[in-house]
């Protein structure tokens, strides 16, 4: 919790914390829900408004799911144990040119 403090984190979120902390070193179960609620977006606490003030922001895209690029596309189709030294050096030359 000390650290929460020190890092910015409303008060509010810091109380609820412990309010939740002190339930389970009670011995209290935690209540289950059938399925979490989606998160649609995330808040962030942006310095520059008042302290406290939460800003909506984006969730972060998926890194994974981006659309591939052509250069990776054409290493996927080579075999490089069957290329002469000579086609793989090309080969670098053409990757090195798809990506400028």
């Amino acid at each position: 919790m000390q650290v929460a403090k020190l890092a910015g984190i409303p008060e509010v979120v810091i109380q609820a914390a412990k309010a939740k902390l002190a339930s389970l070193e009670n011995g209290d179960k935690p209540a289950l829900t059938a399925e979490p609620a989606p998160i649609t977006s995330t808040r962030t606490f942006d310095s520059a408004s008042k302290p406290g003030t939460a800003v909506e922001s984006p969730l972060q895209s998926d890194l994974f799911s981006a659309a591939s690029h052509p250069a990776i596309d054409e290493l996927g189709t080579i075999e490089p144990d069957d290329l002469s030294p000579k086609q793989a050096l090309e080969l670098v030359y053409k990757l090195k040119k798809m990506l400028n």
